[in-house]
């Protein structure tokens, strides 16, 4: 199920035109399955390697159109796209890593679901944004 939607958004990106591009950013509804709670450790890592992987596509297709080749108009509003999917890009990840000592191109990995964090990472970064880890990590850790 999740395949097709993923495949709707990466075959017009494949495609590159601008007009396949804005088709394929306008796909991108939003979360995979936003609002549903489903308390399985198992389920919730894969929606969350999901709903990054489509957020992957949507910025891959956002950033091809901020081309200089195509018109300002196009730009601009896949420039605005692009923040209202992450206000913060770039800053936030040097904050972060500022403040949790994790080397910012580990969070970046983490983030895009490249590789996955350790107990002792989460913990750092649940630190470093004020959040107890149980719900940063959004299930329920055993003490140690």
């Amino acid at each position: 199920m999740h395949g097709g939607r993923c495949d709707r958004i990466r075959a017009p990106i494949r495609k590159g035109t601008p007009e396949t591009l804005e088709q394929a950013s306008r796909l991108y509804a939003g979360e995979l399955l936003d609002g549903i709670a489903v308390r399985d450790a198992g389920f919730e890592a894969w929606l969350l390697a999901e709903r990054q992987r489509l957020r992957r596509l949507q910025e891959q297709a956002l950033s091809k159109l901020l081309s200089p080749a195509l018109d300002t108009e196009i730009r601009e509003c896949a420039a605005r796209s692009l923040l209202d999917l992450d206000p913060t890009r770039g800053h936030s990840q040097r904050e972060l890593a500022e403040h949790s000592g994790i080397a910012k191109q580990a969070i970046t990995n983490i983030e895009r679901a490249t590789t996955l964090p350790t107990l002792r990472t989460l913990e750092r970064l649940a630190v470093a944004l004020h959040v107890p880890l149980p719900r940063f990590a959004g299930f329920a850790v055993m003490e140690r």
